[in-house]
């Protein structure tokens, strides 16, 4: 009996070392295999829906009109022609009645733009700000924004009503001319002012 006993015990210890050693670890790798086909059958259906998109995004893509693309390269260019940008200041100059005086261009480089909540601010390689927002509040963190400024400094001579004109031409024109700065110099004997305004031009960074 006690010899029989005996073999019940090692045949029920032999059992649980083949559970703990054999069984269980198949149970692991199959529970592990399942999760695997699981996220496998996951990113096969996110795969889809990104070609889907993908599809739809190049299909729109090809469907913008040629006229629209134009104006999008006229808008925002892939490099600047100081020459041409400083005849269309001339020429908004010209048409309001000022006389123009002098325009100097500068390359600043590569702009970037620093998020502070809902107020930013552009930096450019000269190192000078254009703040957007609030400038008394802690900076944030810098992206890059792909694109570069040419800055125009344009001084000229004329009344209050021929400059209020000449900058809603500027803000009116085809491709950004932004006003960074404006400085007068009034005239004791004149009615006329002598200007000095501040504009940015940008384009797509190569």
């Amino acid at each position: 009996m006690r010899f029989q006993a005996g073999i019940q015990i090692l045949l029920i210890i032999l059992a649980i070392v083949i559970v703990i050693t054999v069984i269980k670890p198949k149970f692991t790798e199959i529970q592990f295999n399942q999760n695997e086909i699981v996220g496998y059958k996951e990113a096969l259906a996110k795969a889809g829906q990104y070609n889907q998109l993908l599809a739809e995004l190049l299909n729109q893509a090809n469907n913008i009109p040629a006229s629209s693309i134009e104006a999008l390269e006229q808008y925002l260019p892939t490099s600047h022609d100081p020459v041409e940008v400083a005849r269309d200041i001339e020429n908004i100059i010209a048409s309001n009645g000022l006389l123009l005086v002098e325009v100097e261009d500068s390359d600043l480089g590569a702009v970037t733009i620093i998020n502070e909540g809902d107020s930013s601010i552009s930096r450019n390689a000269s190192g000078s700000n254009n703040n957007y927002g609030n400038s008394n509040s802690t900076l944030g963190i810098a992206a890059p924004s792909g694109l570069v400024a040419r800055q125009f400094e344009v001084n000229a001579i004329g009344n209050y009503d021929q400059i209020k004109a000449a900058l809603k031409d500027f803000e009116k024109n085809s491709y950004p001319l932004r006003l960074i700065r404006l400085e007068f110099q009034s005239e004791t004997l004149s009615s006329l002012n002598k200007y000095q305004i501040v504009l940015e031009t940008y384009a797509l960074k190569k």
